[in-house]
């Protein structure tokens, strides 16, 4: 996981987002009045079940020579537990408005922390000095812009929750550790260690269900851009089963693990509750059969269930969290792969052609063993008007793409009046270069804009 998150957070200083004290600042302060809320009840339910606390807690002011708190012990026991009810009153209301200020920074930095990586991989592939990423499917870069960007963000949810969750969590196990008798102690270490477990599965798990929901959302998006752009001759030729037999197929491994996720995560809570429920009745029934006084029971029990009302949904919400950011594995492999691609910078002098292109000795093929061009050598002087002819697949397109500086020759050299073409210089070369396709492309938007485009 810590692998993940070093590559979230370099994904996040790529994109220009590197302030996150606030969010820590939030979480830490959440989780305090979290904690101090949860402590408030544990004396207000002593007070209230053992008749012998208020004296215990008078004595023990007394001896801490605290004047403000002799003086509230000098109230009546009711006017105290009044006051006391008041005090908590307030304090959950604090809460409150802390948690409601905590869930809407959240989801504001999720939603600001996605439009900002979003902008950023548009920004990369248009600045780019390696154009490997054309030969990515665009169902892949589809899926990147749009779904593995939105999971990426999300993890800001779930790591702040994540964080949020582990401190209080903690701090419950140190209180109950220290406090709790042997047989809640041990109860509670066996509930641990069921935690532990599910723990240890969703680690390996997580990991390949996003690993599979990534190729399934890649393979899902491409059945999509293949039915729309052949949209027309699918309804004349009729000829959609396949396509659509596959489309189910591959959104089935979208969203199958999805499924798994969300099931698997349900688990570790309906397993502790259960555990639990029959720890405690079993627990009374056993104080009943053997006439024993179970108010120190009903109490220290209390405590305990107050301790594990509020521990189970945070087990739960650890679970959680930790599953969310392990499935988000491959989204953010992949998005930061895209994010480290080396960007042009204008420090580079602009490439100027005032000579000669001179191709020496260019190979390039697709796919080892094919190769496209071989030993191709080419001089190509300024103002020469030059024609390439050949046939279907013999490498036009290709060579083209080579000298604009779009594709890489997989051997070989390319100089402009001397200088070599090269990943430093290539951006500057690019914007000599005046180009026609052989198919021309409309953006879907007005007429000015695709006419004023280049």
């Amino acid at each position: 996981m810590f692998n993940d998150i070093k590559k979230l957070k370099e994904i996040f200083n790529l994109s220009g987002i590197s302030n996150f004290y606030l969010l820590f600042i939030l979480i830490f302060v959440n989780s305090f009045f979290e904690l101090i809320s949860i402590g408030m009840l544990i004396p207000y339910l002593s007070l209230i079940l053992d008749p012998f606390t208020y004296e215990k807690y008078y004595n023990f002011a007394h001896d801490l020579d605290i004047t403000i708190l002799k003086e509230l012990f000098l109230l009546e026991k009711k006017d105290f537990l009044l006051f006391l009810t008041f005090f908590i009153l307030i304090l959950f209301v604090v809460k409150f408005l802390i948690n409601i200020l905590f869930s809407y920074y959240l989801s504001y930095s999720k939603i600001k922390y996605e439009k900002k990586v979003s902008i950023t991989i548009m920004n990369n592939f248009v600045n780019s000095n390696d154009f490997s990423y054309l030969n990515f499917p665009v169902s892949k870069i589809l899926h990147d812009i749009t779904d593995r960007v939105s999971n990426i963000s999300t993890c800001v949810i779930n790591f702040g929750n994540l964080l949020a969750e582990a401190i209080i969590f903690t701090s419950i196990i140190l209180f109950i550790i220290f406090s709790s008798t042997d047989k809640n102690f041990y109860i509670f270490l066996f509930l641990l260690l069921i935690f532990a477990a599910f723990f240890l599965f969703f680690k390996n798990k997580a990991v390949n269900w996003s690993n599979l929901r990534g190729k399934g959302g890649n393979a899902r998006n491409k059945n999509l851009l293949d039915f729309l752009e052949g949209i027309r001759e699918i309804i004349i030729y009729s000829s959609y089963k396949n396509l659509i037999n596959d489309f189910q197929s591959n959104n089935n491994k979208y969203l199958d693990p999805l499924q798994k996720m969300l099931f698997w995560g349900s688990i570790p809570r309906i397993f502790l509750e259960i555990i639990l429920i029959l720890y405690f009745l079993i627990l009374l029934l056993y104080y009943i059969f053997l006439d024993l006084d179970y108010n120190y029971l009903i109490l220290s029990s209390s405590i305990l269930l107050v301790m594990v009302l509020r521990i189970l949904p945070s087990i739960n919400r650890i679970l959680y969290n930790y599953a969310q950011i392990k499935y988000a594995t491959e989204p953010i492999s992949s998005v930061h792969s895209i994010l480290k691609m080396k960007i042009h910078t204008n420090h580079v002098s602009k490439l100027k052609f005032e000579n000669q292109i001179n191709l020496h000795n260019i190979k390039f093929n697709y796919f080892e063993n094919s190769d496209v061009l071989s030993s191709l050598n080419l001089k190509v002087n300024k103002d020469e008007k030059i024609g390439i002819c050949g046939e279907t697949g013999v490498g036009k397109t290709t060579l083209i793409d080579i000298i604009v500086g779009i594709k890489k020759p997989s051997e070989g050299k390319i100089k402009v009046d001397d200088e070599e073409l090269t990943n430093e210089n290539l951006k500057n070369w690019i914007q000599n270069i005046a180009y026609v396709p052989q198919r021309f492309f409309l953006f879907n938007s007005s007429l000015k804009n695709n006419i004023t485009f280049a």
